[in-house]
Formats: structure tokens, sequence, C-alpha cells
């Protein structure tokens, strides 16, 4: 894979377009992806919030990661003020950034990564066959936290970075305070709502109030 180049105008453009998908889809949202793992159902729980965004996008702002998120939102980018990490990997993620921003509809495998990239420091990988969506449970202390976070972002097959690949049956949503999945973003074929009738994950659904 090679990148393209990009202008500083082009940069700052996908950057505004795929933040405001983010703030669409994501932002402030818990979304739970939940899998077939061979005969059983298993799912991780992912929250996303503004800083995030910054950390896939290969770019390192002056103002900060929540700076960064906003002055996006707001269109107020200016050029000076950004530092392309890496053009190569900066170029790859920018051709796949604002599709990924749509992850709650669009991911269809999940996996547990298989360390195969340098200097990534991640557990969970989810996506397709196009791009790659790197997810941490870890703090900066390294200690377990209750949600995933994203991570990182790149442009590749999902069955290349995880050591096993599971297909992934449902995805839902919620605002971070609810305290139930009240909304469906995707639901695969042939799967209904019937067979998310397991019974660790009917707790976590408001499940006769499901919106799609």
């Amino acid at each position: 894979m090679t990148g393209r180049k990009y202008t500083k105008k082009e940069i700052i453009k996908i950057l505004h377009q795929s933040a405001k998908k983010y703030q669409e889809n994501l932002l402030n949202k818990k979304i739970i992806f939940i899998y077939k793992n061979k005969d059983n159902l298993d799912f991780i729980e992912a929250l996303f919030k503004d800083s995030n965004f910054m950390h896939l996008t290969g770019i390192k702002y002056k103002k900060g990661a929540n700076q960064f998120f906003i002055d996006c939102i707001q269109s107020k980018i200016n050029s000076n003020d950004i530092e392309i990490k890496n053009k190569i990997f900066t170029s790859l993620k920018l051709q796949i950034l604002e599709n990924a921003m749509s992850i709650n509809k669009s991911a269809k495998r999940i996996g547990i990564y298989n360390d195969g990239k340098t200097n990534i420091k991640i557990e969970k990988v989810i996506g397709n066959t196009h791009y790659c969506l790197g997810f941490s449970n870890l703090n900066n202390k390294g200690k377990e936290i209750k949600y995933y976070y994203p991570k990182t972002l790149f442009q590749d097959d999902l069955k290349k970075n995880v050591l096993e690949e599971y297909r992934i049956i449902a995805i839902l949503l919620k605002n971070k305070n609810d305290k139930l999945y009240n909304e469906i973003t995707y639901l695969s074929r042939n799967t209904t709502l019937q067979q998310l009738q397991d019974k660790k994950i009917l707790q976590k659904l408001a499940y006769k109030n499901l919106k799609s």
C-alpha cells in the first residue's frame, strides 16, 4: 500500500469532514460490539471521547487533542498548527478516516491484536477488509479500565492483524450516561433480535425498547 500525496488544504478538509462524522456517529457514545465466538456470543464495550479523535488521524496538534477536535468541528484548523507524524502512514490513515468514523455501521469483524505492527500498543482490532480500528482497555499506568477506547487507525485487512477473527453480528449504542443500549446500528444478515437473548448480553440491552 502506498499513500497518496495530500496538500495541507486537502488534509484539513478531510479532518473537518471526518470530525463531523465522528460527532454524528460516535462522540460521547458507548458502543457494544457483539460477536460470535464459536457457538457462543461475546462482546466488548467501547467509549468514544472527543480526545480520541486526534489519535486516529496521524496528526499532532500544537493545541492538544481536545482543542483539535473542537477546531475540526468548527472548521478552524490552521495548517501552521498541525504536524504530520509520518507522511506515508498519515496519508494511508486519511484515505480511510472518514469511512472508519462509521464503525458503528461498517465494522464486520473483531479479533485480538497479533502485535504485527511496530509501536502499536492495543488489545483488540475492529474493522473490515479495508480498515482496522485499534482499541485498548488499559490506562496510562497499564491498568484495565471498564471500557475500551479507540487508540489508532490503520489501513489494512483485519484478518492480517488478529490472532483469530470473529464475525460481528450486532452493534448497538447508547449515550454515555444511559444505563442500557437502546439503538441498533448494525445487525448482520440472518441475525435476529431473538439470537441476542444471551443472559450476559440481555442485561445490557433495553430489549423491549430497541430502535434502529
